[in-house]
């Protein structure tokens, strides 16, 4: 019985793949809470609209609306670009503007309790909220905890 391989460019690719996969790990947030963020920013976006055409004097008031729809759309593009966690050279990172950042050979303790993991080294925690990660994606993030040499709780 022979083995038949697909081409040699296909082999390749797959390689190529499995290697970026080895060096860089991102894990995406739910496409329902990201779009729940884009519907939030249309939303206000509309009633901005509304809201400046219907009043003759505008005020801060009807302008905040407007603001508020650039803070979602804002963060709707943040969580498509940037993803909720990157675990990269040994170091596993929250992507937010003050997201937090830990050294995986740091780790000590996970913990596993109410719907979230608890990352604890010597001199942080970190909490990573299962209910914000792609249903694809919790499998591997769980390989790549399971990797760590931390006691599990």
């Amino acid at each position: 019985m022979y083995i038949k391989f697909y081409d040699l460019k296909h082999t390749r690719n797959l390689i190529k793949t499995t290697i970026k996969t080895i060096e860089k790990v991102k894990i995406p947030y739910k496409k329902r809470h990201i779009h729940l963020n884009l519907i939030l920013g249309l939303t206000w976006l509309a009633s901005g609209i509304l809201q400046t055409v219907q009043n003759e004097n505008a005020t801060f008031y009807d302008w905040y609306w407007l603001l508020l729809s650039g803070v979602y759309f804002t963060i709707y593009y943040f969580q498509i670009k940037k993803k909720y966690i990157t675990i990269e050279n040994g170091i596993i990172k929250k992507n937010w503007p003050f997201g937090k950042t830990m050294r995986l050979s740091e780790i000590n303790q996970i913990k596993h309790f109410s719907g979230k993991y608890i990352l604890t080294s010597n001199l942080k925690n970190m909490k990573i909220h299962i209910d914000l990660i792609d249903v694809e994606s919790l499998p591997l993030l769980k390989t790549e905890l399971d990797t760590l040499n931390a006691e599990w709780t």
